[in-house]
């Protein structure tokens, strides 16, 4: 199988259904060439076909929420994911925490001569594809509502490592700092944050005054966050009087 065949399929199992149009923006090719691998991958019993895209066959609930999370604030997640790869050169070692957010950033450092290690399934079925990514996948237990490995034996891997960049999700910021939804995957985010190298925290403007379950670190734990041009003057400005960076993604242009 072609490696943009392999992504496409891994798309479509993920979000669960796609339009040609976004299909071909993601592999940069012609509609006319996304029907032609859509109908190999029909045939390899990958995908359906349906009028004007494709949809995978119903995934197991393990992971209905991450698809679910996928299809939210998309233009943003993209555009945020675009700001990330600008900031990895050839020859990074990348740190790609799990989440929808960074998914996308999976997508966008496809083509890169780069290292990445993740704890994300999500992430590695689209990088894992990549003759010019080396992919190292940390162990630990898998937490199936989102596909990815926690506890001590993925935070002991994480502690020998130097990774040039962290790109991390939270699911909730504010002026007190970033919050997540489980003491496990909190952890494993503070191991991450802790290690020499950039940390940069990715999260989209509706995470911005929200509060998740537990704390995970105060904002100035990030040296950045790369967001969309949703947020407030306010929220803007509780970060950077923090000491953080903070990386507003521009929307894409549309043409046409």
């Amino acid at each position: 199988m072609e490696s943009r065949q392999a992504q496409i399929a891994s798309f479509v199992r993920l979000k669960g259904y796609t339009q040609l149009a976004e299909l071909a923006d993601l592999a940069g090719v012609s509609e006319l060439t996304i029907r032609r691998d859509l109908k190999i991958l029909k045939a390899r019993r990958l995908l359906n076909l349906v009028p004007g895209g494709a949809t995978s066959d119903p995934v197991g609930a393990s992971l209905i929420h991450f698809k679910n999370e996928v299809r939210f604030q998309q233009d943003q997640k993209r555009a945020i994911a675009r700001e990330a790869s600008a900031l990895v050169k050839d020859g990074d070692t990348v740190l790609l925490d799990g989440g929808t957010t960074t998914w996308f950033v999976a997508i966008a450092l496809r083509g890169k001569k780069i290292r990445v290690v993740t704890n994300s399934l999500p992430a590695a079925d689209i990088l894992g594809h990549e003759e010019t990514v080396r992919l190292v996948m940390l162990g630990g237990t898998l937490y199936p509502v989102t596909g990815v490995t926690l506890g001590p034996t993925c935070i002991e891997q994480l502690r020998s490592l130097r990774p040039s960049v962290a790109f991390v999700g939270v699911g909730g910021l504010n002026s007190e700092g970033f919050t997540n939804t489980n003491d496990d995957q909190v952890a494993v985010e503070r191991a991450m944050m802790e290690l020499p190298g950039r940390c940069m925290v990715v999260a989209d403007s509706s995470k911005f005054d929200t509060r998740d379950l537990v704390h995970l670190a105060a904002l100035d734990a990030a040296d950045a966050i790369i967001t969309d041009s949703g947020i407030t003057s306010a929220q803007r400005e509780y970060v950077t009087k923090r000491g953080v960076k903070l990386i507003v993604a521009k929307p894409e242009t549309r043409r046409g």
